[in-house]
């Protein structure tokens, strides 16, 4: 977790400096955008102010920059949460991919 607002500073332009959009990286669904917006925990993501091309690499390509910066989000938590409820089939969430999440839920079915 990050600790001071020098350390976000210093990760956001380390991570790039082209802005993500709620409109970007969230297919609007109705309550999917309501539920952001009430949570405001995107408000806290380190990608905030990210390129989304990272977080959704073509098939293949590498998901290592999207999961360096989820590393030190402060709601990591929050978003791998946010992803595992509604079965976000693509991009990087929480700091896990799509083969990740599935991995996970199918655990949490087995437990």
């Amino acid at each position: 977790m990050l600790q001071n607002t020098q350390q976000y500073q210093h990760a956001l332009a380390a991570a790039g400096s082209r802005a993500l959009t709620l409109v970007d990286a969230v297919p609007y669904t109705g309550s999917t955008l309501d539920t952001l917006i009430d949570d405001n925990w995107w408000d806290r993501a380190a990608c905030l102010c990210v390129d989304d091309e990272a977080f959704f690499p073509e098939r293949g390509g590498s998901t290592y920059e999207a999961k360096k910066l989820c590393k030190i989000c402060p709601v990591k938590d929050e978003c791998l949460e946010y992803a595992l409820e509604r079965d976000e089939s693509w991009g990087v969430w929480g700091g896990t991919s799509e083969k990740e999440r599935r991995k996970l839920k199918r655990a949490t079915v087995a437990a």
